[in-house]
């Protein structure tokens, strides 16, 4: 619109000057004359510009109020969810704080509880040592105690048991029958009666069986300190032999009963010619005993 106004305003400055080469243009013989067409009214234009232009602030003045209010709105807005972040997280560091502290009250509580739960796990294995300690005293005493009721056992066997055995062995010479007879005096050295005594001798001579033992298969009881005799007569040849040297020994076996238990004796004596008495050569099972039967 500025050019337009400047064009009008050179117009109305000089008008005479515009006419003045319109005047020349028509005598050119070469220009082409056209219809002269009246120039707009320069105050017709004048009040169309200010129009339009009074509009246009209008609208940008009310541009800029909207933007203005925008602005302001969404500041106000900005301030406002600024303000409400700030109030949650306040009321999320409290509830946080207040977590914090309650959490904390409860794990002291719970660290509590396991060192009394620790303090009560270290008592109870001490008792369980303890009472492990007092078993195997216990047991230690009760094994003693058996040891001691098995010893007492064994002793009580030991001193109320019959005990069957030789006392001693005699021989007599019978020269108006030109024998000789042998007699086994056979004792009950123990303090209880021996039941069902069987006793039986074997005469052996250079290890060969003597003829005809004598033996008392069914003495029945013999009672504590009562003496039974086993009798062996021999001719007078072997009574010569027995004498000349040669091996002469008897066998002596018992079996009886006791109060509770069965026992067996067996025991070989040897005829000393040198001392013309016999001796005893210890228990069957020895070492180095004769195997004769």
């Amino acid at each position: 619109m500025e050019p337009i106004e400047e064009r009008n305003s050179a117009n109305d400055a000089d008008p005479k000057t515009a006419d003045q080469s319109e005047n020349t243009k028509q005598f050119t013989p070469t220009t082409r004359v056209s219809p002269i067409q009246a120039p707009p009214s320069p105050h017709g234009y004048q009040i169309t510009c200010k129009t339009e232009k009074d509009w246009r602030d209008k609208v940008k003045f009310g541009a800029e109020i909207f933007g203005l209010a925008v602005l302001i709105a969404y500041t106000v807005f900005s301030c406002l969810q600024w303000l409400q972040i700030r109030w949650t997280n306040r009321l999320t560091r409290e509830s946080l704080d207040g977590s914090g502290y309650a959490l904390q009250q409860t794990l002291t509580k719970m660290q509590g509880q396991i060192d009394q739960m620790h303090e009560l796990a270290v008592q109870a294995k001490t008792q369980a040592d303890r009472t492990k300690d007092v078993a195997d005293q216990a047991l230690r005493q009760a094994t003693a105690t058996n040891e001691l009721a098995a010893t007492a056992q064994k002793t009580f066997e030991i001193v109320n048991r019959p005990y069957i055995g030789v006392e001693a062995i005699y021989q007599d010479e019978d020269r108006t029958k030109n024998t000789m007879n042998i007699d086994v005096h056979i004792r009950n050295f123990g303090p209880v009666p021996a039941l069902g005594v069987e006793l039986k001798s074997h005469w052996y001579q250079n290890g060969v069986e003597a003829p005809n033992p004598n033996y008392l298969p069914k003495q029945g009881i013999i009672f504590a300190g009562d003496r039974r005799s086993l009798t062996a007569n021999f001719s007078r040849v072997q009574y010569d032999e027995i004498g000349k040297g040669i091996n002469f020994m008897v066998r002596i076996r018992a079996h009886y009963k006791g109060s509770e238990k069965v026992y067996d004796y067996c025991e070989d004596w040897e005829y000393n010619a040198l001392i013309d008495k016999f001796r005893t050569d210890g228990t069957c099972d020895r070492p180095g005993a004769p195997n004769i039967e």
